[in-house]
């Protein structure tokens, strides 16, 4: 869940912006921040502008993701700075056939870019466009065909599909790279299982004879690296796998 918030491209003030961070830090559960109308530029008053902002966001909670959206091809600085996580470097209805990703996106994990593609009418061209993505190193994808003023008020008629569709390819993904888990114990009655793999939907699963598994939490991650904790009570064997 992310909280949108606009910058008028570096002019609308900071004090604006830190007010919607603020409101939507304090009604919400949310897991980090779109900032749309970005700049593209290597503009050393813009880079300090954005710079701000994500310290700010990251000030209110570390785990918080910051997305940049300048819509198109952008500079590297706004990620090695850093002044967004990831960058929206793909925003149109036209062109996503043929485009071509600057060399510079090759040396970023795939959780750095994402693309957003509006006006696709059929089912097959958003299945086409989803296997571009992954080509193309993008490891955010999503696809409408939505159009008009506002195309991105409405889900696609074929979401279900698309949905389906990442699943699918996160799931043959982990099956050709399963992932690893680290445990520790910080507390008696808790432990702490880390997890590096490749993006998607985990499910955490506890046993204490290798043969009865208990689902304990789920979690999403596009960088395949997050953490689990689960409450031990009494178990002298506890193990662990993850599951899509």
């Amino acid at each position: 869940v992310i909280g949108y918030v606009y910058s008028s491209y570096a002019l609308r003030p900071l004090s604006e912006l830190k007010a919607d961070v603020d409101r939507y830090d304090s009604f919400y559960a949310i897991d980090g921040f779109f900032i749309d109308e970005v700049t593209n530029d290597s503009n050393g008053t813009h880079l300090a502008y954005y710079q701000e902002i994500y310290q700010f966001i990251k000030a209110k909670r570390s785990t918080y993701t910051v997305i940049g959206n300048p819509g198109t091809t952008t500079q590297s600085s706004y990620l090695s700075l850093p002044a967004f996580d990831s960058l929206v470097t793909f925003e149109s209805n036209t062109g996503y056939s043929t485009y071509v990703p600057d060399a510079w996106t090759r040396t970023k994990p795939p959780s750095a870019f994402a693309h957003l593609c509006y006006d696709v009418p059929s089912a097959g061209v958003m299945t086409n466009y989803l296997q571009l993505a992954v080509d193309r190193n993008a490891g955010y994808i999503y696809v409408t065909d939505d159009r008009g003023s506002n195309p991105w008020d409405t889900l696609p008629r074929y979401w279900a599909e698309e949905i389906g569709l990442v699943e699918a390819m996160n799931y043959r993904d982990a099956t050709n790279r399963p992932p690893s888990l680290k445990i520790s114990i910080p507390t008696q009655q808790t432990a702490a299982i880390t997890v590096s793999g490749v993006a998607g939907r985990y499910v955490l699963q506890a046993s204490n004879d290798f043969t009865n598994w208990q689902s304990v939490s789920t979690n999403v991650s596009a960088t395949g690296n997050f953490a689990f904790t689960d409450s031990v009570i009494n178990d002298r064997i506890r193990v662990y796998r993850t599951v899509q």
